[in-house]
């Protein structure tokens, strides 16, 4: 158990989807323009990743080791991923209104997520177990939900900076990212 923990916070802080696997980006540029709206996404990022790649995990467990299964596998996780979301989304309608109305303009979203197949994809790559899976993909959602927000700060600077035309809204915000990540890695070389 000592290992899905050292997984977790690997995840939540080492490995971070979109500055270490490029994963994730187009939601981080559309998302981060206000604090609301980057919290919406990384609190439902934090609820369903969890929960999908726990289904996923144990619906590709139950698969026989087999060419034509293995084919299978990333249409079941698709299809796992947005039966989770949805499920979660009603749940959560009834469990909590007023959350779910904050957070209902988010499950469209999520359902095209990459960062969700994402998460789930890293962290099937060598399940040990449905424990360790769960706080695998909660430790990637908690860091790409601190990095969502954390982003979202910085364009909310860049927003009332005085910033060149040609360099506006997509072109700083990558332009940025791509210093956050730099900062990030230490300035290190990647070989």
């Amino acid at each position: 158990m000592e290992d899905a923990f050292a997984l977790m916070l690997a995840g939540a802080l080492g490995s971070d989807l979109v500055l270490v696997y490029l994963i994730g980006i187009c939601p981080v540029i559309a998302v981060s323009r206000k604090l609301e709206t980057a919290a919406g996404l990384a609190i439902s990022n934090l609820i369903v990743v969890p929960f999908a790649a726990v289904l996923s995990y144990a619906i590709i467990e139950r698969l026989p080791s087999s060419a034509s299964s293995s084919s299978l596998k990333l249409p079941l996780i698709v299809v796992t991923i947005i039966f989770c979301l949805y499920v979660l989304a009603n749940i959560g309608a009834y469990v909590w209104p007023k959350g779910y109305k904050w957070l209902e303009p988010f499950v469209p979203l999520m359902t095209v997520n990459c960062t969700l197949l994402g998460v789930v994809l890293l962290v099937l790559l060598e399940p040990i177990g449905a424990a360790a899976v769960f706080l695998a993909g909660f430790g990637l959602a908690l860091g790409y939900g601190l990095l969502l927000i954390v982003f979202s700060q910085v364009r909310e600077r860049l927003a009332a900076a005085p910033v060149p035309r040609a360099f506006r809204d997509a072109p700083i915000a990558l332009l940025s990212l791509a210093i956050i990540g730099m900062a990030a890695s230490g300035f290190g070389s990647p070989g």
